[in-house]
C-alpha cells in the first residue's frame, strides 16, 4: 500500500527524495518556505523537474508553505540546513500524528535536536548517498549517485569488525566459528544479516544458561556468576567479567574489515590483521 508522506524541505535532497517517492506511487505532499518553489511544484504546467546526468523526471504534487498546511501525517521526512532544525521541528509537530515519526535526511547531524521536540522514540536518522542542488523554483539538479553506486570507491574503505567473525586471507573464519556455522547449517540465512550479530545472540543465551546453572535465577545470583567468569569461550569472543567491568568483550578482538568484502554475513580482515 502506498505511503502518505510529508516532505518538509523541498529543495535539493528533500525535493529529489520526494519526487522519486511520488513516482513510485506514494502520496507525497511537500512543504517549503520558498513560496514560488511551492507554487511551481503544485502547478501542473510546471511541476517539480529533476534534471541532470543521473535521471530526469517531472512530478506534480500538493505543496504548501508551512503556515498554509493542514492535516497530520504518519511519515514526515525532514530536510533543511542544520541551523534551522529546531524551528522546523516545532513547526511540523502539529502535523505529526500520534503514532508517526520524523525521518531526518540530514546525515546523522540533527536527530538529537529533533528528538528534543518530537520525542526520541519518534525520531529516525538516515544517511543520504546522493548529491543534488536546488537550481530554482521547481528545478533540482540530481548530480550524482554517490559512493554506493560505484563499487570501485570501496576499494580502500574499512569498517570496524570482529576477528571471530571475519574471514582470514584464505577466506575462512576461525575454527571455532567454522564449527558454529556447521551447527547452524541452513537454519539461519546469513546473506541478509551479519554473522557477528548471530554469534552474539547465541553467546548471550549461553551466558544466561551458565549463570542459571552455576548461580541461580535471582538477579544477584546471575550477577555473581557472571562476575566470576574468566575467558568464557563463546563464538563471538571469550568473555571476562569482574565486579567493576561488565563489558566482557576482549577489545583485542576488535579489528578492521574491508568494506567491499561482505559475503554470507561476514567481512574479510583488512590488510595488516
Amino acid at each position: 500500500m502506498p505511503d502518505r508522506i510529508l516532505i518538509w524541505g523541498a529543495d535539493a535532497i528533500g525535493g529529489t527524495a520526494g519526487a522519486f517517492l511520488k513516482r513510485a506511487g506514494n502520496d507525497v505532499t511537500f512543504v517549503d518556505i520558498e513560496a514560488e518553489h511551492v507554487a511551481a511544484i503544485g502547478d501542473p504546467a510546471r511541476g517539480l523537474a529533476i534534471t541532470g546526468p543521473i535521471e530526469a523526471l517531472r512530478i506534480t504534487a500538493p505543496a504548501f508553505v508551512p503556515g498554509a498546511l493542514s492535516g497530520t501525517w504518519d511519515h514526515i521526512y525532514l530536510w533543511l540546513k542544520a541551523q534551522h532544525t529546531a524551528a522546523a521541528s516545532q513547526a511540523l509537530l502539529p502535523h505529526l500524528s500520534a503514532g508517526g515519526y520524523v525521518l531526518s535526511l540530514q546525515n546523522g547531524l540533527c536527530e538529537a535536536i529533533i528528538a528534543d521536540v518530537v520525542g526520541r522514540e519518534r525520531t529516525i536518522g538516515a544517511f543520504v548517498n546522493y548529491g543534488a542542488d536546488w537550481v530554482g523554483s521547481g528545478q533540482i539538479l540530481f548530480g550524482n549517485h554517490g559512493l554506493l553506486k560505484k563499487p570501485e570507491y570501496w576499494d580502500k574503505v574499512y569498517i570496524i569488525g570482529y576477528r571471530s567473525t571475519s574471514y582470514d586471507a584464505a577466506g575462512k573464519p576461525p575454527a571455532r566459528t567454522q564449527a558454529f556455522l556447521g551447527k547452524l547449517g541452513t537454519s539461519v540465512k546469513l546473506s541478509d544479516t551479519t554473522l557477528w550479530w548471530v554469534a552474539c545472540g547465541y553467546d548471550s543465551i549461553q551466558l544466561i544458561k551458565y549463570a542459571v546453572e552455576h548461580g541461580g535465577t535471582s538477579p544477584q545470583a546471575v550477577r555473581t556468576a557472571w562476575e566470576s567468569l574468566k575467558s568464557f569461550p563463546g563464538v563471538f569472543g571469550d568473555y571476562t567479567y569482574t565486579a567493576t567491568d561488565h563489558n566482557g568483550y576482549p577489545t583485542s578482538e576488535i579489528v578492521m574489515n574491508a568494506a567491499n568484502s561482505f559475503k554470507d554475513g561476514a567481512y574479510s580482515l583488512a590488510p595488516g590483521y
